[in-house]
C-alpha cells in the first residue's frame, strides 16, 4: 500500500506478488496489486485481481471489498464497459455511500447508456394518429 501511495507501482506489484506467494489468501495484496495495475493502465490485469477479491467476499474485510468494487468499476469504465462499471459502482456505493465522485460518474454512465439505446421509429401515437 505504501508503494502505491508513493506512486512506485512496479515495486508495489513486486511486493504484492512476493506476499501472495507466501499467503495466497491474503486478499488485501490482490487489492494493492490491482490498484497498481490500474495506475499503470493495465486494466485487464487489475480487473482479474479485483475479481479474486470479490469472489472471496465473505472472507474479506469491507474496506478491501469496497475498494475492489470501486477500482474494478473504474477499470471497466476506462475500457468503455459502461454497464459493468455501473454495476460495480453501485456495489462500491454500498460499502461507501459517501463517495460522491463514484456516484456522479455512475449517474453520467447511466445517462450515456440510456442515450445510446435505440429509439423506437414508431410510437402508438404515430401508428393510430392520436
Amino acid at each position: 500500500k505504501c508503494c502505491n501511495a508513493l506512486e512506485r507501482y512496479d515495486e508495489a506489484i513486486s511486493y504484492a506478488e512476493y506476499g501472495l506467494q507466501k499467503n495466497p489468501e491474503f486478499m488485501n495484496l490482490n487489492v494493492n496489486r490491482g490498484v497498481a495495475f490500474y495506475k499503470l493502465t493495465k486494466y485487464n490485469l487489475a480487473i482479474e485481481d479485483f475479481k479474486k477479491v470479490i469472489s472471496k467476499k465473505y472472507y474479506v474485510n469491507t474496506a478491501a471489498l469496497g475498494s475492489a468494487y470501486m477500482f474494478r468499476g473504474m477499470s471497466y469504465d476506462r475500457l468503455d464497459q459502461k454497464e459493468e462499471a455501473v454495476n460495480d459502482y453501485k456495489m462500491a456505493l454500498k460499502y461507501n455511500s459517501e463517495n460522491e465522485n463514484i456516484r456522479t460518474r455512475m449517474q453520467e454512465l447511466e445517462q450515456q447508456i440510456e442515450a445510446a439505446k435505440p429509439k423506437p421509429k414508431f410510437t402508438l401515437r404515430r401508428l393510430f394518429g392520436k
